[in-house]
């Protein structure tokens, strides 16, 4: 598409030219990889498109064990993939509770209980510093800065997302840190 904002229009692939008065541009984001040791490896996926969330699917409803890294709304549904498919969970967290930005303690240790009960254990203060695998190149543990070692077949990474703002590069308007203009 063509964004012309001083002339107030879009124009759309198919030639199609819309005006508007103001645009709200919907640019979405490419998920953030994880600058470690193998996070590229075989059984690590990142929720991202519907070809990604039946791998996920697929994935998880063979695997034992899971890792899920990142402590926002996609991470949550990736233990929520663990937890439905009976898949023993460790949820890697860098803060002290799941979404701490968003919720109070109180708030955050209901989804802490509820994690536990479907099977996948909250683990605060943690995070990944490398990725181990076999020699297929599959996924086998994710081992913090801690040095602790969780063993896994399966791990899910949504640690953020960088936005899509490539539109928007030749274009006179801000961007602020979010990705807002």
């Amino acid at each position: 598409p063509d964004v012309r904002p001083d002339e107030g229009e879009v124009q759309t692939r198919g030639g199609d030219v819309c005006e508007f008065d103001r645009l709200l541009l919907a640019v979405g984001g490419t998920p953030n990889q994880l600058p470690v040791d193998n996070s590229d490896a075989d059984g690590i996926h990142h929720f991202w498109t519907f070809q990604d969330a039946r791998k996920i699917n697929e994935s998880a409803s063979e695997a034992d064990k899971g890792v899920i890294v990142g402590a926002g709304l996609l991470g949550i549904d990736l233990a929520a993939v663990c937890g439905a498919q009976d898949v023993e969970g460790k949820y890697l967290m860098r803060g002290d509770s799941w979404w701490r930005y968003a919720l109070s303690n109180e708030g955050a240790e209901i989804m802490h209980d509820a994690m536990r009960e479907k099977g996948v254990e909250p683990v605060f203060k943690s995070g990944v510093d490398r990725f181990e695998t076999d020699g297929n190149g599959h996924v086998t543990a994710a081992v913090d800065p801690n040095g602790d070692r969780y063993e896994c077949d399966f791990a899910g990474v949504a640690i953020g997302l960088d936005r899509n703002t490539e539109l928007l590069e030749n274009l006179d308007v801000e961007i602020d840190g979010r990705g807002d203009v």
